[in-house]
């Protein structure tokens, strides 16, 4: 029995060998039939065979052409990608630096208007979340201040209670810290926008507009060039959907 299987194995795999062997003679004699002129095959079987072949292989050189331009247009929307990418870095960089200016704008211009004598109530509006948030940082600070100049306290309850409460009011305190940069960037902003620079004169604090606009344009250009290359990505997907569409 396992003689058999072996016999029937063998003839097999001779089999399969003899036939990729007559395919690859049929390939060649398919080639060479191509190279033949068409009409030294008038009136044979052959002729429709040549045909098809010349039309298989045109439809298939024209593939390959499609599958070309498909590979170039990747690449070219690979490279725009990658610009895209770094574009939208450095927008993301000059935005919190916009962030920053506005800041330091904001606390400048809190600075100079708590510092005139002669205050325009016309502003007051736009300073009035800064000054309650001044205002109750301060009230933290002098309860803090209070409870450690208290000194030592005589009884184990007080201690432990002085001690609850100073922990809580630096707790506050350092939370509101965290707020103050937030609220003084909303303010610059506010600030920036509005006509409060120009009408006080301030040279200093016109200085501070200076690196706010130099980042708002550089940022307004690359969101454009961002845009411009979204536009001619777009282009370049429009025209591999068109290859694909005529494959």
């Amino acid at each position: 029995m396992n003689n058999y299987r072996k016999t029937i194995k063998r003839l097999t795999e001779k089999q399969i060998k003899n036939e990729g062997i007559i395919n690859n003679h049929i390939l060649q004699l398919g080639r060479q039939l191509a190279k033949t002129e068409l009409s030294t095959l008038d009136n044979t079987p052959l002729k429709d065979t040549y045909l098809e072949i010349n039309r298989l292989s045109t439809h298939s050189e024209e593939n390959r052409k499609k599958i070309d331009q498909v590979d170039n247009l990747e690449r070219e929307i690979n490279v725009l990608n990658s610009e895209s990418v770094q574009n939208n870095k450095i927008i993301n960089v000059k935005k919190k630096e916009v962030k920053t200016h506005y800041e330091e704008l904001g606390f400048a211009a809190y600075t100079s208007f708590n510092e005139n004598t002669q205050k325009d109530s016309a502003y007051e509006g736009l300073f009035v979340d800064v000054e309650k948030f001044e205002g109750k940082l301060t009230l933290i600070e002098k309860k803090i201040n209070k409870i450690t100049n208290l000194g030592t306290s005589k009884t184990l309850l007080n201690k432990m209670a002085n001690r609850s409460k100073l922990i809580y009011l630096q707790t506050l305190l350092k939370t509101k810290h965290l707020n103050q940069s937030r609220l003084y960037s909303n303010l610059g902003e506010k600030v920036f926008k509005s006509d409060f620079l120009s009408v006080i004169g301030d040279t200093s604090l016109i200085n501070n507009m200076k690196p706010i606009l130099e980042a708002q344009e550089l940022v307004e250009t690359l969101v454009k060039k961002d845009e411009s290359i979204f536009s001619k990505k777009n282009k370049l997907l429009d025209e591999i959907e068109r290859l694909d569409g005529n494959g």
